[in-house]
C-alpha cells in the first residue's frame, strides 16, 4: 500500500492534463484506456495523447527522489531503452 500511495503522489505532481492522461492510460481506478479513447474523450489526437504520456513519464523519471522512488535499473538486452519506459504497471491497478 505504501507503494501505491507513493505512485498516486508521484502523478499529483504533473500538471493536470498528464495526470488524466496517465489515470486513463494506466487504468487507476478504472479500466485501461487506448490512446483513440482518450483522445476521443479529450478532443486530441492520438499523437498528442501519446505525446504528453511521454513527457508526463519523463517529468516522473526527472524527479525520482522527489517522489519517494529510487531509479530502475536499465534492463538488459536493449540498451535502446531508458529507465521512463521501464515500468510496472501492475501495481497502478
Amino acid at each position: 500500500m505504501e507503494f501505491e500511495n507513493a505512485v498516486h503522489a508521484a502523478i499529483e505532481t504533473l500538471k493536470p492534463r498528464q495526470q488524466l492522461i496517465l489515470k486513463l492510460r494506466y487504468g487507476f481506478g478504472d479500466s485501461v484506456h487506448t490512446l483513440q479513447q482518450v483522445a476521443d474523450q479529450l478532443g486530441i489526437t492520438r499523437e498528442r495523447v501519446r505525446q504528453i504520456q511521454n513527457k508526463a513519464k519523463e517529468n516522473l523519471a526527472a524527479r525520482p527522489r522527489a517522489s519517494g522512488f529510487e531509479p530502475l535499473p536499465a534492463r538488459q538486452g536493449n540498451p535502446k531503452e531508458t529507465d521512463a519506459q521501464v515500468v510496472d504497471v501492475s501495481v497502478l491497478r
